[in-house]
């Protein structure tokens, strides 16, 4: 797998070694954008990239001028036998290596020796604890003390009879 940084990304071009493509077949391209909040400006990203029945890979993407403005974009170059379903987790991190946001995205099929756009939607670290499910726990990390889930009160459509003695 090769990797390199489209326009929207000023950097380097990065290369992969691992994945191969063979000899006759263009290699498919997956072309990486990620968005998320413009005032964000981490210093690098972590991309680990994994497709089906491969053991993945993982590489650093830090520009020269030590921040990477989003949205920004890149590409990796596929080997035509990855056909998919391939998972693109995105971190993005300060100077000091600490997570600032994260995203995953993930794509079921390839344009096998084109190009595939994937989108990575970064979420703010202080926001991805506020999202996760506490199961009603209290002093959960949604801050409500209740359930995240609501009971429904069946209405008979399916032709039971309800627990609540109402419908049919």
């Amino acid at each position: 797998m090769r990797s390199s940084v489209n326009a929207l990304l000023p950097l380097a071009a990065v290369a992969l070694s691992g994945w191969t493509a063979s000899c006759n077949s263009p290699p498919s391209v997956l072309l990486v954008e990620v968005a998320g909040d413009v005032n964000l400006a981490p210093a690098a990203l972590s991309v680990a990239v994994t497709a089906a029945r491969t053991s993945g890979r993982t590489f650093y993407i830090a520009p020269a001028g030590g921040v990477v403005s989003l949205p920004a974009s890149f590409t990796v170059e596929l080997p035509t036998t990855i056909v998919g379903p391939i998972t693109v987790a995105i971190t993005a991190v300060d100077s000091a290596g600490t997570a600032l946001a994260a995203g995953t995205a993930t794509r079921q099929n390839l344009d096998v020796g084109g190009q595939t756009i994937l989108v990575v939607t970064l979420v703010n670290a202080a926001t991805i604890d506020e999202m996760t499910p506490d199961a009603g726990a209290p002093g959960g990390v949604d801050g409500h003390a209740g359930a995240d889930a609501r009971t429904v009160v069946d209405g008979g459509a399916d032709g039971r009879r309800p627990a609540d003695g109402g419908g049919q």
